[in-house]
């Protein structure tokens, strides 16, 4: 509000290995697409996995992954700490649902790049990367990865939990999210600099004049107050406190404005994120009370 006044006054070294990438140091998780990701590194002596990147994927090599199914593309990273190499091979490595059902890694992966070879194998103290694909269906919810040590049927795990995701136009897409099929398939969002969050369409317009400084001002709050690219244009302002934002003649936006009537040349309802950068250079005081 002070502000908001101011304003109104004026690890481990990779042994390589065909087909793998090699890694130095530990691998952290990241985001992936078209749902949400957790993922943690399994703890303990033996094998221990973590989850590096996803995708989602409607075909591989030209082959699709099938009606209500998608390929995730998962690459893993895995450091082995037993006494004896381990296999890399296709079986070893699968998903789980949180119903308890397993997915393998399908051999349509192994054309993927970062795909390790089928019998490659990890020498005891290695780490590296490979990518697998596995088929699974759209509308469930994976909770981990599961590596299994044949030779001893000793299984590690990580945690891997992605949301069910929806098929617009055979590609798995994120209704909550994705701009193109925004709370439905097929139902793009417009406008100057659009999002999607919370499965609504969002943009840098409002509805608002210019034509007087007492809309002018009016329509730079709202533009200070609108979502663009899923964040408040203004963190700092809120609906309570622009009524002593925009002012009257004698005080606040108003009082600048008619000071100085240049001011509404650089508001335009129809581009909210262009308003606010161009009044943060033409008003000292206005970053501070915009926020960062």
């Amino acid at each position: 509000m002070r502000q908001l006044a101011s304003f109104l006054a004026l690890g481990v070294l990779g042994v390589a290995i065909a087909g793998c990438e090699t890694v130095v140091g530990d691998a952290d998780t990241t985001s992936g697409s078209a749902g949400t990701m957790s993922s943690s590194t399994g703890s303990g002596d033996g094998v221990a996995l973590s989850v590096v990147s996803y995708d989602r994927l409607s075909t591989i090599a030209q082959v699709p992954a099938g009606a209500g199914k998608t390929f995730l593309s998962v690459q893993v990273s895995l450091t082995n700490g037993t006494s004896a190499a381990i296999s890399l091979i296709l079986a070893a490595v699968a998903v789980e649902s949180d119903a308890g059902v397993r997915y393998g890694a399908a051999v349509e992966g192994q054309t993927l790049t970062g795909a390790c070879e089928a019998n490659s194998s990890l020498v005891p103290g290695g780490t590296v990367k490979c990518t697998y694909a596995f088929r699974v269906p759209t509308d469930i919810v994976t909770t981990k990865l599961v590596y299994t040590d044949a030779p001893t049927s000793t299984e590690y795990s990580t945690d891997f939990v992605i949301e069910p995701c929806s098929l617009c136009n055979g590609d798995c897409v994120d209704l909550q999210t994705d701009i193109d099929n925004c709370g439905s398939c097929n139902h793009p969002c417009t406008g100057a600099d659009p999002s999607c969050a919370n499965a609504q369409c969002q943009s840098c317009e409002v509805s608002g004049s210019v034509d007087t400084c007492q809309h002018a001002c009016e329509t730079l709050y709202d533009c200070g107050l609108a979502v663009c690219g899923g964040a408040q244009n203004c963190p700092n302002f809120s609906l309570s406190e622009k009524s002593a934002f925009v002012g009257n003649a004698s005080s606040g936006c108003v009082a600048s404005c008619n000071g100085n009537p240049a001011i509404k040349s650089v508001v335009d309802p129809m581009d909210c994120k262009m308003t606010v950068e161009s009044f943060k250079q033409i008003q000292a005081s206005f970053p501070a009370a915009c926020g960062p």
